[in-house]
């Protein structure tokens, strides 16, 4: 019987693993890297232009 159970319930969890999750998971990672592209650009663009103003106070003075 155990082997039975244990047959029985792979392919149960298999089955809820790759039908409702798959997709979503595929979407959301996309929107993860999505967010993380955008956030690190910002990040770039922000320390860059910090760093241009900082320089340029260290000339102007």
């Amino acid at each position: 019987m155990p082997i039975a159970l244990e047959a029985t319930a792979k392919p149960l969890a298999s089955e809820q693993r790759t039908s409702p999750v798959g997709p979503p998971a595929r979407a959301s990672s996309k929107l993860v890297r999505d967010f993380a592209v955008l956030l690190g650009a910002a990040l770039t663009i922000g320390l860059t232009a910090a760093l241009g103003m900082m320089v340029a106070v260290l000339l102007i003075s």
